[in-house]
């Protein structure tokens, strides 16, 4: 915790004062809400199983760490990482890649349509 205060103590985001006074009063809280999010996003996009809802999540997760490192002021190689794996989410947001391969492609299947 004190890395984590230490870190935004000296970096004025834009969710400065939410992390530090509902995120670090809560942080067992929020460290096990962020871990659940990544492992549900990660097991939605190999299973190919609600891609597109995996999309969007995957897109929100480096989107607040982007703005949590207040990295939008300058593009280091971290900020280019958070902005990399955005993108990279954007992709199964935007097109059908669960209608391809994976759980959705046999729902679809078996219903007869697509299902993305």
């Amino acid at each position: 915790q004190r890395i984590v205060s230490g870190m935004i103590g000296n970096n004025p985001t834009i969710l400065h004062d939410f992390v530090t006074g509902v995120v670090l009063p809560n942080i067992t809280i929020f460290a096990h809400l962020d871990a659940w999010g990544e492992f549900l996003t990660g097991v939605s996009l190999v299973l190919g199983l609600l891609t597109r809802v995996g999309g969007l999540f995957g897109m929100l997760l480096p989107l607040q760490y982007f703005l949590m490192k207040g990295a939008y002021a300058h593009l280091d190689g971290y900020a280019g990482l958070d902005m990399l794996t955005m993108l990279a989410s954007a992709v199964n947001l935007v097109l059908p890649t669960g209608a391809v391969f994976g759980i959705d492609a046999l729902i679809g299947r078996r219903k007869g349509g697509r299902s993305s």
